[in-house]
């Protein structure tokens, strides 16, 4: 016999999933999941661009699931995205910003920066942060659970040896990431095998992790 709450509760489950998808959806675009026509039917942001709204499916299949594959789906659109510009400078603005308490602005930078940004743990610690600032709290917890799934993401790519190195998108991922497995840093060498390109960071505690690097010292020729 089905129980009589059966039904509404998976009513309420597909309402919250929706929601879930709404809210991350506006975090990452700025534009709500949908949007009303003059005509007085609701038309899905969705059917606007298939391009960035799969890339928004990508991001909540992620957070729900931060493994190699659904990390990997989005990274490789990222690096291969016209937006993708490894050394930009998006956190020292923030920063920048931040210090003169000028926390809306901060805000604006890291979010117009966000197709580049994506998943790059420091920008959403760093926008966690400016929401906190500014009484956002729903939508700093958000930004929370984000970064801790790049973290997860970037650990789902290698183990840091010369062998498997960890898939880094830009230098802050690194410094993350060592964070994360509280380490010191001591010193870092570029390295190259054949066409790949890698940052070997030693520790104070004398381990070494490899960071694989090519996508972003590619852009250094495609810059120059």
């Amino acid at each position: 016999m089905i129980h009589p709450l059966l039904p509404i509760g998976i009513v309420l489950g597909f309402i919250g999933a929706f929601v879930l998808f709404a809210f991350v959806y506006f975090k990452v675009t700025g534009k709500p999941l949908l949007v009303y026509e003059p005509n007085g039917s609701p038309a899905s942001a969705k059917d606007k661009s298939s391009k960035e709204n799969t890339s928004t499916e990508e991001l909540i299949k992620f957070v729900q699931n931060p493994n190699r594959q659904n990390f990997l789906a989005i990274r490789n659109r990222m690096v291969h995205s016209d937006a993708y510009e490894p050394y930009s400078d998006e956190f020292d603005q923030a920063v920048e910003l931040s210090e003169q308490q000028k926390f809306t602005q901060a805000r604006d930078v890291i979010q117009k920066g966000m197709r580049n940004l994506l998943l790059s743990p420091r920008a959403h610690h760093l926008l966690g942060f400016l929401y906190h600032k500014l009484g956002d709290e729903k939508s700093a917890q958000l930004e929370a659970v984000i970064a801790d799934a790049c973290i997860e993401g970037l650990l789902s790519t290698g183990d840091g040896s010369q062998q498997s190195p960890y898939l880094a998108i830009r230098t802050s991922d690194e410094y993350d990431l060592l964070e994360h497995l509280q380490k010191e840093f001591q010193q870092q060498s570029l390295m190259h095998e054949g066409d790949k390109h890698f940052d070997m960071v030693e520790c104070k505690d004398g381990s070494k992790y490899w960071f694989d690097i090519t996508e972003a010292y590619n852009s250094l020729s495609i810059v120059w």
